[in-house]
């Protein structure tokens, strides 16, 4: 090149296509619907295949929220019988209070552990 430059080509060597033809293309690609080739004994390898993967172990299921909550229900009894003693029967009394929920929270553990498993 002699200094000059030359934009009517761009620097791929070819040239645009005009805005119709390259509608027209579009077009014709949005249209064109693909056929997928699907081997015909595709089936029966992918079936072979899996046949030979070994199976996966099912994990023993171990009830951790029955024994937390049977542990819960243990250490709410304990601490009704600790607060007990010092509960006068009033609501300014926190060790009251403190025992009104201690025992909501063990029915509600007890209705849980009745409900049973899911």
């Amino acid at each position: 090149m002699n200094g000059s430059t030359n934009n009517s080509l761009p620097q791929n060597g070819f040239a645009p296509a005009a805005p119709a033809a390259l509608d027209c293309r579009i077009d014709a690609a949005i249209e064109h619907k693909p056929q997928p080739l699907i081997p015909s004994g595709f089936a029966a390898k992918v079936a072979a295949h899996a046949a030979s993967l070994p199976q996966p172990r099912r994990a023993a299921a171990f009830p951790v929220g029955r024994s937390i909550a049977w542990a819960s229900a243990v250490l709410l009894t304990f601490a009704l019988f600790a607060l007990a003693p010092h509960a006068t029967p009033s609501l300014t009394s926190l060790s009251f209070d403190v025992e009104i929920l201690v025992l909501l929270e063990l029915a509600g553990v007890g209705w849980g552990l009745a409900r049973g498993p899911r």
